[in-house]
């Protein structure tokens, strides 16, 4: 009897060590990994009602996006809050971005503000550019420049392409901190190559202004290029105008209107009335070298064979010859065999 109840106490110990929020969470994360979002969910919300704040965020994520359960943005916010409540970062500063847009909550500045300082506190990059964003906006507090490059610049040191960006423009236009085309230039650079292709575009507009310096005119090309293969649509449009005009590339009106094309099939509306503009300028263009094309007139020619040329023998008769217009020239289509000799008199013929 001792020995079951020893026994009975063991399994029990077993499974209250299995139902911890920690455990619950880490099935709900097997499951989630193996799409069997339902399990998921069920683990994740077992965890969530044990105050567990990644599961919560993870179970937020699933009212996000649908997986196991109906889309509910309200029950997305409710659960993100939820896990900001206990520190989680993320959740502070998605629970933000929901009281900045209204998504699932009431529209607030100043709870949007709150709980991007508190994930930014906690070094967020997202959380700190969005906090330099409403310092720079004056949304919520007072706008303050200094503030706003203070806190772009925490997330820009951790790589944050759109903080980059947006202390690049801050020195270009010297606001909030001394003006330095070359600090712009640098972070514009680490943006883009980051693949922020806003970065790309500004670093391509700033070369092309610059002037026709060739040199300038290949960096901007070259940066447009880049935003192009990004799926940018008016970077495309504008590298097909580039090829159009030979700024930065050798000029070519066949590529120009392949590029358009492309844009113009992505729906930029501009790039569909150039690509037709090239259409009909090039569709002309072909009409006028047919028009201008020589003509040939059909005619026999007569010449002597190669063969028999200086003995007197008797010429043979070329049939299907043609004759361009305005010259002495003829070019041959058939031969007939010389009547001397037999030969075909294609080589060395003389008229």
């Amino acid at each position: 009897m001792r020995h079951f109840i020893l026994i009975s106490l063991l399994f029990f110990s077993l499974i209250v060590k299995a139902q911890t929020a920690e455990e619950f969470y880490k099935a709900g994360t097997a499951f989630y990994e193996q799409k069997n979002y339902d399990e998921a969910v069920k683990n994740y919300r077992k965890a969530a009602d044990m105050n567990h704040a990644s599961a919560q965020y993870n179970l937020a994520i699933c009212y996000l996006d649908g997986n196991g359960v109906a889309i509910s943005e309200a029950e997305a916010a409710k659960y993100f809050l939820k896990a900001a409540q206990l520190g989680h970062a993320q959740a502070q500063n998605n629970i933000a971005s929901f009281y900045i847009a209204g998504t699932g909550v009431r529209q607030s500045d100043e709870e949007a503000f709150k709980w991007y300082q508190k994930a930014a506190t906690q070094g967020s990059a997202m959380a700190q550019n969005s906090l330099g964003l409403m310092y720079d906006e004056g949304r919520a507090v007072p706008q303050s420049l200094d503030e706003a490059v203070k806190w772009y610049r925490k997330a820009a040191e951790q790589g944050f392409a759109k903080a980059e960006n947006n202390l690049a423009i801050m020195y270009f236009n010297g606001t909030g901190v001394e003006k330095s085309v070359q600090e712009g230039i640098k972070w514009f650079e680490a943006a883009a190559n980051h693949k922020y292709t806003p970065a790309m575009t500004a670093l391509g507009t700033y070369y092309l202004k610059l002037g026709d310096d060739k040199q300038n005119q290949q960096l901007a090309f070259d940066w447009y290029v880049k935003a192009a293969e990004r799926a940018d649509w008016d970077a495309t449009y504008i590298v097909a105008y580039f090829y159009e005009m030979g700024i930065g590339t050798k000029q070519s009106d066949q590529i120009a209107r392949k590029i358009y094309l492309l844009a113009a099939d992505k729906g930029h509306a501009e790039a569909k009335k150039e690509a037709q503009r090239l259409t009909n300028k090039l569709r002309n263009q072909e009409m006028n070298i047919k028009d201008q094309a020589p003509k040939r007139q059909k005619q026999s020619v007569s010449v002597m064979c190669s063969s028999c040329f200086g003995s007197g023998k008797t010429h043979t008769t070329v049939y299907g010859g043609y004759k361009t217009k305005g010259s002495s020239s003829v070019s041959f289509g058939s031969y007939s065999s010389c009547t001397s000799c037999g030969g075909t008199g294609k080589t060395s013929i003389r008229i």
